[in-house]
């Protein structure tokens, strides 16, 4: 049951996460080399902007699947209470 919980809330929490890590992701690589200027203003603008341009789907969940390979890999994590 530990296990089943942790697959599924990792798979819960991925759906929710991933589009803020997106986001912070671009506001972090933002700047490309000395000088360059800023494309966003903050996170608001960045989300309108990637909706904008890249769609949902493209903009805010691209490399979902891996990250939610990653979160539902906790099972080994939690599984090892169960021995």
């Amino acid at each position: 049951e530990t296990m089943q919980a942790a697959v599924l809330s990792g798979f819960a929490v991925s759906i929710v996460v991933q589009p803020m890590e997106a986001i912070k992701a671009r506001l972090q690589i933002q700047y490309g080399g000395a000088g360059d200027a800023r494309r966003f203003t903050g996170p608001i603008d960045c989300l309108k902007q990637v909706v904008r341009t890249l769609g949902v789907r493209r903009g805010l969940y691209r490399g979902w699947t891996l990250t939610a390979l990653c979160r539902m890999s906790n099972w080994a994590y939690f599984g090892t209470y169960e021995l």
